[in-house]
């Protein structure tokens, strides 16, 4: 590294460390490096770190792997990381930070669960990232800056972290699914259909529109599942899809394929999903259209979209300087499965805040229901198992834009076992049966091992 180098990273810190003096706080300080292209998931997978992130969009234009933890947001009310990730972000002039978030679908909190190792809020920045933006790559490094901070020391430690990276790495390997041991399921089939039943009830009386009941399968495997190599599978299979993957801890890894979008903000503009009503893909291209056709023209399907579409548009209205526009109602086709789509633009008053739309926006009529008291309160009663970050809002936030995938298509990978979430949801007209065959689609494990173990 050369001095000109050396003097580069300390003139990025100064301007942190004048703001940690002027505030009193810790703020945090982004050195970016122009790198060539790297595989991020193959450098993620050879990395020696307790915590590993990985996110990339769902159109492949924006990819971050990053290590450690650079910079963390400690929430000191429950609900407000986001807030004070967008209070700190706006007293920042850098570009380059931007941090991970994630959050619990509920605070229902059971103790002794899958997710005892992942917070109910998480704000952070990595210690040394890998950013493809546009097929352009960065090496960033993040550093803490206090008041009292060293200059000097924290630029030659972030020069030895520079020193460190290669990108001279191993190919991630692709998971190859290893003998399955044991499944269960909760609900059990029988549980499943008195649950459906119990929502039916809800929907004939009134109480509800529409809930959204979820299943947890645990697989166990006979040696641990390598949750990279399973994850850069499913993005094989899913490239039209979010790939996220948190690491809080060593053994506790929570991965996503999600096709599904909460919202992307672009400064003042918003762009949001709306996404639900499931039917198979077909096994020829005249199947295939048969079944696009029947999920267009069924009643129940249209019904279930159209609340998920009205919900969505009530609740981020109250946020726009005008009323948000609902476009045209497409079918996405993904690997397995198709759904109903209807993209929903708006543009934000001034000074609405990422959290405020989360607030708005989550749960989402797709993945919880409507009304959404109601039907949080019955998913709460009726599944007996923590959603944890499932179906819960994950992204990334910077200063001028944030986008924000619903967590679903999701599982923990905890060494032998990976426990798999998948929802549907229930209105008037579903089938309990039915229902389950759509959370068996929707089970990312489940339909590996029937693709025979890629």
């Amino acid at each position: 590294m050369t001095g000109a180098d050396r003097k580069r990273i300390a003139e990025s810190l100064t301007p942190a460390h004048a703001i940690a003096q002027k505030t009193g706080t810790s703020i945090p300080a982004i050195i970016s490096i122009r790198i060539s292209a790297v595989d991020i998931l193959s450098w993620l997978a050879s990395a020696e770190s307790a915590e590993k992130w990985y996110w990339r969009d769902r159109d492949g234009g924006v990819e971050i792997g990053g290590v450690g933890c650079g910079f963390t947001i400690h929430p000191t009310l429950a609900g407000n990381t986001l807030q004070k990730i967008t209070e700190l972000l706006a007293t920042l002039a850098d570009p380059d930070a931007v941090f991970f978030s994630a959050q619990w679908f509920t605070d229902n909190h059971l103790r002794g669960t899958i997710w005892s190792d992942f917070p109910l809020e998480i704000g952070v920045i990595p210690e040394i990232a890998v950013v493809n933006k546009d097929g352009e790559y960065r090496l960033t490094i993040c550093r803490e800056v206090r008041p009292d901070a060293n200059i000097d020391a924290l630029a030659s430690e972030a020069e030895r972290l520079i020193e460190t990276f290669s990108s001279d790495v191993s190919r991630v390997r692709i998971e190859t699914l290893p003998r399955l041991v044991s499944e269960n399921s909760q609900p059990s089939p029988e549980q499943w259909r008195r649950n459906i039943q119990d929502v039916l009830s809800a929907v004939g009386s009134g109480q509800i529109e529409k809930a959204v009941l979820a299943r947890r399968k645990d697989y166990r495997f006979e040696r641990p599942v390598d949750a990279i190599g399973l994850l850069a599978c499913l993005q094989r299979q899913n490239p039209s899809c979010y790939s996220i993957l948190l690491q809080p801890a060593p053994e506790s890894v929570f991965i996503s394929v999600t096709p599904e979008r909460l919202y992307r903000r672009q400064d003042r503009a918003i762009s949001i999903d709306a996404l639900s009503s499931t039917v198979p893909r077909g096994t020829t291209p005249d199947d295939d259209g048969r079944l696009e056709k029947k999920l267009l023209e069924s009643d129940k399907q249209r019904r279930e979209h159209r609340i998920v579409i009205d919900g969505m548009l009530d609740d981020i209205g109250a946020l726009c300087d005008s009323s948000p526009a609902a476009g045209r109602t497409v079918v996405m086709k993904l690997d397995r499965i198709q759904h109903l789509y209807t993209p929903i633009t708006g543009n934000l008053r001034h000074g609405v805040s990422d959290a405020e739309i989360i607030k708005a926006l989550h749960p989402t009529p797709a993945t919880a229901g409507r009304p959404k008291a109601a039907a949080v309160e019955m998913i709460n009663r009726l599944e007996g198992f923590d959603r944890g970050w499932y179906a819960a809002p994950i992204g990334v936030v910077g200063r001028d834009e944030a986008d924000f995938a619903v967590g679903i298509r999701s599982a923990v990978v905890r060494k032998e076992t990976v426990s798999v979430f998948s929802g549907a949801g229930i209105v008037s007209g579903s089938d309990p049966d039915g229902e389950w065959r759509e959370i068996e689609s929707k089970d990312i494990i489940h339909q590996l091992i029937l693709g025979g173990r890629e």
